[in-house]
C-alpha cells in the first residue's frame, strides 16, 4: 500500500511538472523572456556617397539597454546593441572586438549611421547586423539580426 501512495505522489509530481513546462512557468517563479534583437525598420536600403544617412529601428526583449553602463563591469542582463558590417568576429564572443568590422555600439531603439560606400567596404550589396552585447562588449550568444543594403559610388 505504503508503494502504491509514493507511485501516485511521484505520477502527480511529475505531471504538474510537465504541465508547468508546458505553460512555460517554473516552480520558482516566471521564466525569463529569452534575449533576442530585430531590425523593425530600415530606411534607405541603397545609399551613395552623397545619401549615405541610413536609418534603423531596433528592438530587443529579455534585455535591458543600458548606455549609461556600455563599457563598464556587467550587470546580467543588461547591455546594449552593436552593429557590424558584413561579418560579426568570432572572437567577439569571447572578448570585445571593435576594430575589425565593427560600425556601432548604442542602446538605443533607434539610430542614423552616416555608411558611405567607402566606410563599408565599397560598392555593392552588405549586410548590416545587430548582435546583442554585455556592458563589456563581449557578445550574448543570441543570433544576430540583419538587413542587406546596397551601396552605389
Amino acid at each position: 500500500m505504503k508503494r502504491l501512495i509514493i507511485l501516485v505522489v511521484s505520477v502527480a509530481v511529475l505531471a504538474s511538472g510537465a504541465v508547468l513546462v508546458l505553460y512555460g512557468h517554473s516552480a520558482s517563479g516566471s521564466a525569463k523572456p529569452a534575449m533576442s534583437v530585430r531590425i523593425v525598420s530600415t530606411r534607405p536600403t541603397t545609399i551613395t556617397s552623397n545619401h549615405a544617412l541610413v536609418t534603423f529601428g531596433l528592438n530587443a526583449t529579455g534585455i535591458v539597454l543600458d548606455a549609461a553602463r556600455i563599457g563598464q563591469p556587467n550587470v546580467a542582463g543588461h547591455g546594449h546593441f552593436q552593429l557590424y558590417v558584413d561579418k560579426i568576429p568570432a572572437d567577439a564572443y569571447t572578448k570585445q572586438d571593435l576594430q575589425h568590422t565593427w560600425l556601432a555600439s548604442l542602446a538605443s531603439t533607434s539610430v542614423s549611421l552616416n555608411l558611405p560606400p567607402m566606410f563599408i567596404g565599397g560598392p555593392g550589396k552588405h549586410t548590416i547586423l545587430v548582435a546583442l552585447a554585455k556592458n563589456d562588449g563581449v557578445l550574448y550568444k543570441v543570433p544576430a539580426a540583419s538587413v542587406t543594403i546596397t551601396a552605389n559610388s
